[in-house]
């Protein structure tokens, strides 16, 4: 039987006990429900009141409450499916936060790093006209500039200088024999888990 029919019987009184506690348990079961009944119930009410008698078409109340369920299921799903987005974003962007930055150098000259620390970090370089020559190949998994830049020039027995935030310079002499008889790749350690 219809909901709506079933609803007009136990207000008119012609239901069997069995139906009316159908009724209760349907009410009960969700808020819609409730709505819809007090929708069917106002309904009922107002057809007391007139003297006339009048045929209640109840189909647009069910299709207006069909309505807002859809409109409700739709506002979840399309919820649901922001929240997954948002999710699978902040994960992505995790992982790639706890990696360590991978550096490769192959004969990189001081120039070349500079434009890349440039490029990524935002980091100013100077390089003193005796330093320009020298090449650095390794791979360093630092993440900051400082730590790139402490370590290449450890290794090229060069100096580096802070001189602002993500400024420096780098001062020293290095010989084209001694920067490019590095055959094997350096690799840094790293200070990560």
């Amino acid at each position: 039987m219809e909901i709506s029919a079933l609803i007009l019987r136990v207000l008119n009184n012609a239901a069997s006990p069995e139906e009316a506690i159908h009724l209760r348990q349907w009410i009960a079961a969700d808020h819609e429900n409730a709505l819809e009944y007090e929708a069917i119930h106002l309904l009922w009410q107002q057809s007391l009141v007139t003297t006339e008698s009048i045929t209640l078409d109840y189909q647009p109340i069910h299709n207006n409450i069909r309505q807002q369920r859809r409109r409700k299921k739709i506002l979840i799903a399309v919820f649901i499916a922001v929240l997954f987005i948002a999710a699978l974003i902040t994960i992505s962007q995790l992982n790639t936060a706890t990696k360590p930055k991978e550096h490769r150098f192959e004969q990189a000259s001081l120039s070349h790093i500079a434009t890349m620390l440039k490029d990524q970090y935002h980091t100013q370089l100077q390089i003193v006209p005796s330093a320009t020559h020298c090449h650095f190949t390794g791979i360093i998994f630092n993440d900051t500039p400082a730590e790139i830049l402490r370590y290449i020039t450890n290794n090229l027995n060069l100096t580096l200088t802070p001189t602002g935030k993500n400024t420096f310079v780098i001062t020293g002499t290095c010989t084209p024999a001694s920067s490019a008889s590095r055959q094997k790749p350096i690799y840094a350690p790293t200070n990560k888990i």
